[in-house]
């Protein structure tokens, strides 16, 4: 059986539908240290939201500046998050090609993510999450996304 087929009830496909989400925002990390890099991979299903981790670590209790993602080896952020304003209240997003409107920044989840809403194929590659901290030293990390294409579940 698969989920969206004509015999589940609406209930049921709600529950597929959440199932495939929760799948798809799946994250496998990998951790390698290199210096003050720190490398991952996310496994992501394609047309379905996911998740990029930005493993900030907050050093003693500094605040973050500002976040600026990157994709591949553009010196050119697509993404950023500025909090350089004494408030966090006033803190600026900017979001540009590749993902445009599709991305948006979570400093309050733990880690911080970048969350990318139906994923494309276009998106699979390396990603680059880079924090300048006010007062500690600046920190990097490097995210692989993998996207795989669409997904059916079989329930036996």
């Amino acid at each position: 059986m698969m989920c969206g087929g004509s015999f589940w009830r609406k209930s049921s496909r709600k529950v597929c539908r959440k199932l495939l989400w929760i799948f798809a925002t799946y994250v496998f990390i990998v951790n390698c240290l290199d210096g003050n890099e720190t490398s991952s991979e996310v496994q992501a299903i394609q047309g379905y939201p996911t998740i990029l981790p930005c493993n900030a670590a907050f050093p003693n209790k500094d605040g973050i500046a500002l976040v600026l993602w990157f994709k591949e080896d553009s010196g050119v952020p697509f993404y950023s998050y500025d909090a350089r304003s004494d408030s966090t209240y006033k803190t600026a997003h900017f979001s540009d090609d590749p993902l445009g409107s599709r991305a948006q920044f979570y400093l309050n989840s733990r880690p911080p993510a970048l969350k990318i809403g139906k994923v494309k194929k276009d998106d699979e590659g390396e990603y680059e999450c880079r924090v300048d901290y006010r007062r500690s030293r600046t920190e990097k990390w490097k995210i692989f996304l993998n996207v795989t294409g669409k997904m059916f579940l079989s329930i036996i």
